[in-house]
């Protein structure tokens, strides 16, 4: 895999200044020997730790926020860290790129759900972003399989992370009652903080799309469309109460990460992307189960969250087996291997 060529097009805005005050300064501290994918396993566990809590006592305010917060920013420094270290250290490889981008898309649905906890969002903003969030990395990925380039934009991580914090923070002292209040235009606060990032991550994927298109050509647009379908009907399915909301951002969440692993996991066997059978398969399971509820015949109560659970199981699976199939083939890198994480 020595030809296997990360390159990154990154233009967030506070990375720059996050790197120079908060990463460079304490790397110099890491031994030598610790392995950059070690950093990249511990801030992906800490991450899940702080969202666990959350999720488990999904308290209303208090002390549970500001460890989430904690958790979060100390994530984000490991997933700054992981990639500086390694360039540091001359470890870099095509298993750092895999485990840290992997993991982020495990990191992306932790973080939609931090963003629903923090603001108090009705069961339809989990909905949408658990599909939206993740989805952005989706998006992301997907145009690096095909075009080689990953970009990222203005607004991206470090941007995204400060925002979330201040709004757990807050939540920790005031509540998210807080959020609840009206701002502006009959809009909540939480309106407002919902529709901002859901319609700037829209306006990425239309460009991830568009950059795509031009560069490659429409023929490759059909796994992509596949996914936006699925993952249109799954919104659509949970506004007409076809899925009950948990269901659905379950549902959501698995699709979002069987899909950017089987981006990576493409790209590292040098295949182009190919409409998923998964996808495919649940877009049309989806379009079912709302053609059935506007025909006002829809499944039984109990049947659907079955179905739902075992397309989970299924999509998930197949997640498990691509990062198998992806730590064996770069456990042994070939000698003066490629990339910078």
């Amino acid at each position: 895999m020595a030809d296997l060529v990360y390159k990154v097009e990154d233009r967030s805005i506070l990375l720059p200044i996050y790197r120079r005050i908060v990463v460079d300064p304490l790397i110099r501290f890491l031994p030598a020997k610790l392995s950059p994918n070690a950093i990249t396993h511990i801030g992906h566990l800490i991450n899940l730790f702080g969202t666990a809590v959350l999720l488990a006592l999904h308290p209303n305010q208090g002390w549970p926020f500001f460890v989430a917060a904690l958790c979060l920013n100390l994530y984000t420094w490991c997933d700054n860290a992981d990639g500086a270290h390694a360039r540091r250290t001359k470890q870099c490889s095509p298993l750092g790129e895999f485990l840290d981008h992997g993991l982020d898309q495990f990191n992306t649905v932790y973080i939609a759900f931090l963003t629903c906890l923090g603001l108090g969002a009705t069961p339809l903003q989990w909905v949408a972003i658990a599909l939206l969030i993740p989805g952005g990395a989706v998006m992301t990925f997907w145009e690096q399989s095909n075009t080689g380039m990953m970009r990222l934009g203005l607004l991206n991580q470090i941007e995204s992370v400060l925002v979330l914090s201040i709004v757990l923070l807050l939540s920790g002292v005031f509540g998210t009652a807080m959020w609840q209040h009206p701002v502006a235009f009959g809009l909540t606060g939480r309106d407002l903080l919902v529709i901002w990032p859901c319609a700037t991550l829209l306006f990425g994927m239309a460009r991830n799309v568009v950059r795509v298109a031009a560069q490659c050509g429409v023929k490759v647009m059909l796994p992509i469309l596949a996914y936006l379908l699925f993952a249109a009907c799954i919104f659509g399915a949970a506004v007409l109460d076809a899925i009950g909301a948990p269901f659905a951002v379950a549902l959501a969440s698995a699709l979002n990460v069987h899909l950017g692993m089987r981006m990576l996991a493409r790209r590292l066997k040098k295949e182009s992307p190919n409409v998923e059978p998964l996808v495919l398969g649940g877009a049309v399971f989806a379009i079912v189960l709302v053609l059935l509820k506007l025909a006002g015949r829809p499944l039984a109560p109990d049947v659907v969250p079955f179905l739902v659970v075992i397309a989970c199981l299924m999509l998930m699976f197949q997640v498990v087996l691509d990062a198998r199939t992806g730590v064996s083939m770069l456990s042994r890198p070939a000698p003066g291997g490629v990339i910078a994480q």
